[in-house]
């Protein structure tokens, strides 16, 4: 009886490290950080390796991704036509395992400026116009 006593408390002493090991896991800091704004590119990194992560912006679902065996990602995401210039958007990415990054968006005013028009070219012959 002694004997199966001290069995089932190392037993139960192996599961709880165990436990404790895959909590440990889940609550690592994944991370998540802009690339580009245009396009709109991030990379999420500390994901567990095959981990599917879901990406969420503004509370939207806009892409899936699969962490590779050193735990990153990268997307390309479409930016939301309802982006304005300097607006902030939340963008969260979750993981089937548990971790969660979060990070937010601001878009620059550069990034939303229009491109000037290029003046057509002058016709050989002609003066240039002066307006």
């Amino acid at each position: 009886m002694h004997r199966l006593t001290l069995t089932a408390v190392a037993g139960l002493l192996a599961l709880c490290a165990l436990c404790a090991v895959q909590a440990g896991a889940a609550t690592q800091t994944a991370t998540l950080r802009t690339v580009t704004t245009k396009p709109m590119v991030v990379t999420g990194s500390r994901f567990t390796a095959g981990e599917h992560v879901k990406i969420l912006l503004a509370g939207r679902s806009v892409a899936r991704a699969t962490a590779d065996r050193s735990g990153k990602f990268r997307v390309t995401l479409a930016r939301p036509a309802s982006t304005k210039c300097g607006q902030a958007l939340q963008l969260r990415a979750t993981g089937a395992g548990g971790h969660v990054a979060n990070l937010v968006v601001k878009f620059p005013a550069t990034a939303c400026q229009a491109t000037p028009a290029k003046a057509p070219a002058p016709v050989p012959g002609y003066p240039a116009s002066p307006y």
